[in-house]
This record gives structure tokens, sequence and C-alpha cells, in this order.
């Protein structure tokens, strides 16, 4: 469940990716372009590996820290139960 510039296209070896990867997007975030997550995810589906890709448009970069300004607690509610609920598929 990457994050942030983790998920952007300049990732180096995106070719070998295999596991399932989920991104929890939010779209107020100007350091991470909605084509790169774009470019990703369409490359993602053509190797084939399972991607979901969730916006919270109104949320900012760092919507879940709620010692920032731009702390969302409806955005950072939903994206805290749906990391769980990976980890719970896919981790246990």
């Amino acid at each position: 469940m990457p994050c942030g510039a983790a998920w952007n296209t300049r990732i180096r070896n995106k070719d070998e990716i295999r596991s399932r990867l989920t991104r929890l997007a939010w779209l107020l975030d100007a350091s991470i372009p909605v084509e790169d997550v774009e470019a990703l995810r369409a490359r993602l589906a053509e190797l084939d590996v399972p991607t979901e890709v969730l916006r919270y448009a109104t949320a900012e970069h760092g919507f879940h820290c709620d010692a920032r300004r731009s702390y969302n607690a409806e955005a950072s509610t939903d994206a805290w139960g749906r990391a769980l609920a990976w980890f719970e598929e896919h981790l246990a």
C-alpha cells in the first residue's frame, strides 16, 4: 500500500511489481499529479497486477495526521479502515 512519492511514475522498477497494490490518494496534493497515478495504474494493469486507487476529493497531503492543518477526519477514518482491511486480507 504505497503512499506519496512511492506511487508516482518515477518508480524505477515498476515493471517488476507483482503484488497487489492499493493507493489511497488525495486529490489536493499537488506533489503527486493525477496523471502520474493514472500512468502507473495503466502500466500495472498491463502487467496484470491487481491495483485499486481510492481518491479523496477534499484531502490534502498529510490528511491522515491529526496534528496538521490538512487533517481530514472523514478521509482519514475511511483510509485507516481500508488500510487495516487490506492488511487483514493480504498479510494475515
